[in-house]
Order: C-alpha cells, then structure tokens, then sequence
C-alpha cells in the first residue's frame, strides 16, 4: 500500500510539474506562493494527499470533498486563484 501510495503522489507531482509548464507556456498568470487553491476531490485519500503536496509548496489550500461539500465552501473561500477538480468527478 505504502508503495502505491509513494507512486501515486509521484505522478500527482509530474502532472502538476507538466500543468506548470504549459501554462507558463500559454501565459495563463499563475498564482504566486500564498495564493488560495481550491480543490474538490472525490476520493479522501487524494484529497488529503492533494493538499499536502500543495501546501509543501506554499500554497493555501481550501479543499471539498464531493459537489455538496464544494458548493457550501466555495461562499466562503475568497483568497483562491486555482480550481482544481478531482479526475472522478460525476457528470
């Protein structure tokens, strides 16, 4: 499980690292360390490990678990500059 976890953290991080650099590329203004993100994750795990990998590198994070829990957070959370939504999101 450990091993999993490790590798799934890993390509969360080379993902994130591949999102930067088109970004960069398009000249989308990325949010600058202490800026808010804002993730709604769909599976606890990801959602717990998401924000640790976030916040390890300066990011403030607010983060929901599921659409329900999104929508009541979202009111209050001002600061966010990102959105990111979980990979199962339902349709």
């Amino acid at each position: 499980m450990r091993k999993k976890l490790l590798h799934l953290v890993r390509r969360i991080n080379e993902l994130l690292q591949a999102k930067d650099k088109r970004l960069r590329a398009s000249n989308v203004p990325l949010p600058s360390k202490g800026d808010g993100v804002f993730q709604i994750a769909y599976d606890p795990v990801l959602l717990v490990n998401r924000a640790e990998l976030l916040k390890d590198r300066g990011y403030q994070v607010d983060s929901a678990l599921g659409n329900d829990d999104a929508m009541r957070l979202l009111d209050q959370c001002q600061r966010d500059r990102l959105f990111i939504v979980g990979h199962a999101a339902p349709n």
